[in-house]
Parts: structure tokens; sequence; C-alpha cells
């Protein structure tokens, strides 16, 4: 199946129908699209069992709070992933400079309205607390997925107070390099820490990491130069 042709296509029709359909009525169509294209499809996930962070520390890191897990998940559930990500219509993606997004359970800004994830989002997000990544109170509710072409990027930032301070990616399509770059409590000797994301991997990263540290995206598909990078990042945004 050509997802790139068929969501090419999708946008088409989608920007000639919308022409003259008031904001708010394209914003609940577009969430009933996304409910419609996903509600037949079938997300094969396994089941996660508890697993210890502490095994998973990146060596060599002088930031204790990164972890990181290569084949997180299965060829199997990539495919399923990627498969549920192209199923959005046209209308569920925000083009950026120089990556494109979808936006699940609600925006964050300087408040949050939550909405419900997508059922394949629930299943994630489910699976972090089953593996005791996140404890059940602080259940992620939150999920943001990064389509990035070969050499595109996301500029050294952090993810703010709005968010509990944790977070999970999972790297599928292609590869990509994470940068950790010191920006509060620095010192002389503070030097950039580099993480090379394999496809189907996991990153997890806290405390110190989260709260002191930006963080950036690049080297999106240099093992292969027609993949693209779609990454979830998924996270807890209180809302009390």
């Amino acid at each position: 199946m050509d997802f790139r042709k068929l969501l090419r296509q999708a946008k088409a029709d989608a920007v000639h129908e919308r022409n003259n359909i008031p904001k708010k009525v394209q914003e609940k169509q577009s969430t009933d699209e996304q409910k419609e294209s996903t509600a037949k499809l079938v997300f094969a996930f396994s089941p996660r069992t508890v697993l210890n962070l502490e095994d998973y520390a990146v060596p060599s890191c002088h930031i204790k709070s990164i972890y990181y897990m290569e084949e997180w998940i299965n060829e199997v559930e990539e495919a399923s992933i990627l498969e549920h990500v192209h199923a959005a219509p046209s209308s569920a993606w925000v083009e950026l400079k120089a990556r494109r997004l979808q936006v699940h359970g609600g925006l964050v800004t300087t408040s949050f309205t939550p909405s419900r994830l997508p059922q394949w989002l629930c299943i994630l997000a489910q699976s972090f607390v089953d593996a005791g990544v996140f404890h059940a109170k602080f259940t992620p509710n939150h999920a943001l997925i990064n389509d990035y072409a070969p050499g595109e990027e996301i500029l050294p930032h952090e993810d703010g107070p709005m968010y509990y301070p944790l977070v999970a990616i999972i790297s599928t399509g292609a590869t990509g390099r994470m940068t950790f770059r010191r920006h509060r409590n620095t010192s002389p000797q503070d030097a950039p820490f580099y993480l090379n994301l394999a496809r189907r991997s996991l990153l997890i990263f806290t405390h110190d990491a989260y709260t002191d540290y930006l963080h950036s995206i690049d080297n999106v598909g240099i093992d292969n130069s027609t993949a693209h990078r779609i990454s979830l990042t998924i996270r807890h945004v209180p809302t009390a």
C-alpha cells in the first residue's frame, strides 16, 4: 500500500472540500474522521511485563536519567503502528517547517483540555503502565506523532512544566539521533550527549534529563535516504 500517495490524495481532497467550512465544524469533522479511519483496523501489540529501568541506563552517559531499549517493539508491531498513523486523514496533520505532526489527547499551551486518545494509543499508553515505566496515577494521556523526512530535524527545546516530567519515545520507520544539551546548572565541563535511536527502539528520560537539558533530533534516515522517521512521544499531562 502506497501510504504517501494516499495521504497526498487525501490532503488534496480535504483542501477542496474544506474551503468554506467554519473552523469549529472542521475540528469536529477532523475528530470524526480520525475515529472512522482507524475503527476497522486491528492493532497488533503484545502485553508488556514489568521491567527494571536501571537495566537500560545508557552506558557511559553522564546523565543518569536516560534509558534506552532496542527492539522495544517487533516488526509486526511497528507495521501496525505505522498503519494506524498513516490511516489518519490529512486534516489530522499539522505541517511544520521541518516535520509534520499529529496531536492526540488535547492541545497543551498554558492550559490543557483533555480529549480521549484513540483506542490504539490507549493500548500503547497502558503498556507503559504495565511495564512500570509510568505509575497508574500518571497513565499517559497525551501523544505527539512526528513525521520526519530524511534530513529534517527538531531544534533544541524543552517540553516544559505542563507535562509530568517523564517522556517515552518510540521510534519507527527510520533512524535518528537525539542530542541532549545542558541549559540549567551549567558548568565549563558540560558537553552534549548524542544517542542514536534505532527503529523500533524506546527512549525514556526523566528527572535532570527532563528539567536541565534541551533535546533535539537530527540525522534522520542517514542509513536510508528515502525512509521517514515516525516517532511517538508519549506523556502524561496533569489535569488537576
